[in-house]
Order: structure tokens, then C-alpha cells, then sequence
């Protein structure tokens, strides 16, 4: 026979008593069970604490990769004034050297003019357009001689001459700008503002 007692103290906590008789071998034997449900707090707590650090990370971690992945300034590396001085010097010193009267020019990665040099005896012209094949081998980031017959498009772009003599200034794969030579045949002017880059380079390889 199987009494259920059931007993309501708060919302919270009940007590269910189960009284079970037996007639076994003459005894009666009663067995009383009792529960008891409370809620579990520590697990609650913990999961809510869990939930809000959850919340909080979705809110923070935006901001975080903005500062990592989108930094709002520029790092550029500029050459000195003697750096470029000596690569003008070098390229004049290198066309002088085989018999030709030149001008040399160098400019910035903006395309704006650092450094020229200019042999006394050279023609006039040799002024501007060393100029202009430095500022456009610095625009295109190559040697003029590799887009003058390929790109002549490009004959009509503002300041851009497509004349073989600008060769781009380029250390440990930094950009810096563009050397031009002018008042040599075209090949010659190529190579001696070949060789102003070369007289810094062992310099720029150990540049931090």
C-alpha cells in the first residue's frame, strides 16, 4: 500500500514524502524517501558571469583589431640629402667617365625633385628631361626602357616621358623614388643612373 504525502513550503524548496509498506517474511518494512529541489545558484551565477564576459569581448574585440589591422598613419622611409647627392655625383662621375656630358636628376617616391647635378658643358634640354625620366620611372616604379615601347598611352600622362634613362631607386625591397640621366645616348644614360644607385647600395643594404 503507497501513501504520498506532498508538503509546499515556498516557491522554492518541496518536500515529497513517500511512505512504502511491505509484508515481507512478517515484518512491515517502511522506507521513507525525501527530496529536496533547490535551485542551483553557483551554476547560474557562473553562467551569467560567462554570458556577460561573452557580451563584453563581442563589444571590445571590434576595437581591438581596428587598432591592430587598421593603423591610421603612414610609415615612409625617405633618403637623406647625402644619399641622394651621391647618386646624382656617381651617374654624372660614370657618363663623364665614357665621354659624355650629362645631367642627373632624383626624386622622391612623390615624384618631387632631391637632388640634381649637372655637367657644366652639357646641352639645356638635359635639365628638364632628366627630370621628367626620373619623375616617370618613380611614377611607374620601373625603368622607362621596359614601358617606352609598350605603353604609349602613357606619352600623353602629365610630366611622364617615355625616353630610355630612368631607372627607379629601390633597397631591400623599400621604394624610394626614380634617377634619371640625360645627354647620353639613350642605353648609356640608363646605365650610369644605374650605376648612382649602385655606389650607395652596400650603404642602403645595411640601412635599418
Amino acid at each position: 500500500m503507497l501513501f504520498s504525502h506532498d508538503y509546499w513550503f515556498n516557491s522554492e524548496t518541496r518536500i515529497s514524502t513517500n511512505s512504502l509498506f511491505e509484508k515481507d517474511s512478517g515484518r512491515i518494512q517502511s522506507i521513507d524517501g525525501v527530496s529536496q529541489i533547490k535551485p542551483k545558484l553557483g551554476v547560474t551565477v557562473l553562467k551569467n558571469i560567462n554570458k556577460i564576459l561573452f557580451i563584453i569581448f563581442l563589444i571590445i574585440k571590434p576595437f581591438y583589431l581596428f587598432s591592430i589591422e587598421k593603423d591610421p598613419t603612414v610609415h615612409l622611409r625617405l633618403l637623406n640629402s647625402q644619399i641622394v647627392h651621391q647618386i646624382v655625383s656617381a651617374a654624372v662621375q660614370d657618363c663623364t667617365q665614357k665621354g659624355y656630358l650629362v645631367s642627373a636628376a632624383v626624386v622622391d617616391r612623390n615624384g618631387n625633385l632631391v637632388a640634381f647635378l649637372r655637367n657644366p658643358l652639357s646641352s639645356p634640354h638635359t635639365i628638364k628631361v632628366s627630370q621628367r625620366k626620373a619623375f616617370s620611372s618613380a611614377s611607374l616604379r620601373t625603368n622607362t626602357s621596359e614601358i617606352a615601347t609598350r605603353r604609349s598611352d602613357l606619352n600623353f600622362a602629365p610630366d611622364i616621358l617615355l625616353i630610355v634613362g630612368g631607372v627607379p631607386i629601390q633597397f631591400n625591397g623599400i621604394f624610394y623614388g626614380g634617377v634619371a640621366v640625360a645627354g647620353a645616348p639613350p642605353e648609356i644614360d640608363e646605365k650610369c643612373a644605374q650605376a648612382g644607385i649602385d655606389e650607395v647600395s652596400e650603404i642602403m643594404e645595411f640601412a635599418d
